[in-house]
């Protein structure tokens, strides 16, 4: 494999004399910060197809917000990881919801809506108050521990690989969300998700070959990921179930990644 980090030496963002150490415990730490897999056994109301049009829901939130993807990827986190500790009412689920997206606004955003503003776009009836209360409940279960690994870190590193091609990634940035609507790809690590989808936007554009570079940046060979990527290509396959997900990464700022997918499974 090639190593590509003295091209960063020059840039301190980059991290390039630390940057193994720092993937060395993002991977750590990304296994301590996985919801249980098993959490919806325990849920006498929530289902997966329940969990599915919540999280559709909050991704139109988080998009009429226009908040970072960081904010989407970790809300989601705070939300599963909630779940796996305590029984959710499908009365209270949007409440859960909001309140994930305020938290998590709150840990990665500059400026952030204020409270009464996260109130006014719930579909059910939610009080300041509510939200307040559901916020320390929240981060009280989780003992205060918000900033677990996400995707799109593990994503940036593997780019690297292919010199940040954007179109790459940007597919590759919708693939990996697929795992918020499809329950089979809920139990891998975040590494491991951005690397499948990663390799199968490759696939797409017609780019087979997943050299030692790959290998080396995302820390996978490629017999382990087809199997994941195999159940995003299913999922690409069934009629588009989430409309919010699929309209935002249809538009023309999301490089109609959702549509050139779709097309692309369908043909193949």
């Amino acid at each position: 494999w090639e190593d590509l980090t003295p091209e960063d030496s020059d840039d301190p963002v980059m991290g390039g004399e630390y940057v193994s150490e720092i993937y060395d415990y993002l991977r750590k730490l990304e296994v301590t910060a996985m919801p249980d897999p098993d959490f919806m056994e325990r849920q006498s109301e929530f289902t997966w197809k329940a969990r599915g049009i919540l999280a559709d829901w909050m991704m139109k939130v988080h998009s009429t917000f226009r908040l970072l993807p960081e904010t989407y990827w970790l809300a989601m986190n705070l939300l599963d990881r909630f779940l796996s500790r305590r029984t959710v009412t499908l009365a209270k689920a949007q409440l859960l919801g909001t309140s994930c997206l305020i938290i998590a606004s709150k840990f990665t955003e500059i400026v952030v809506p204020s409270t009464k503003t996260w109130a006014a776009v719930s579909l059910d009836p939610v009080g300041v108050n509510d939200l307040y209360v559901a916020e320390r409940y929240i981060l009280k279960t989780l003992e205060y521990k918000i900033s677990p690994p996400n995707p799109l870190d593990f994503l940036r590193r593997i780019s690297k690989a292919d010199d940040y091609d954007a179109q790459l990634r940007n597919v590759a940035k919708y693939l990996t969300l697929i795992q918020c609507f499809r329950d089979r790809l809920f139990r891998i690590p975040p590494s491991l998700l951005a690397a499948s989808a990663y390799w199968l936007a490759r696939i797409a554009f017609l780019r087979f070959e997943w050299t030692e570079s790959h290998i080396h940046y995302s820390g996978y060979r490629e017999d382990q990921l087809i199997p994941h990527a195999n159940l995003m290509v299913s999922y690409l396959l069934k009629p588009v179930e989430h409309e919010e997900f699929h309209r935002l990464w249809s538009t023309k700022k999301n490089l109609k990644a959702a549509t050139f997918m779709r097309e692309w499974a369908s043909k193949n």
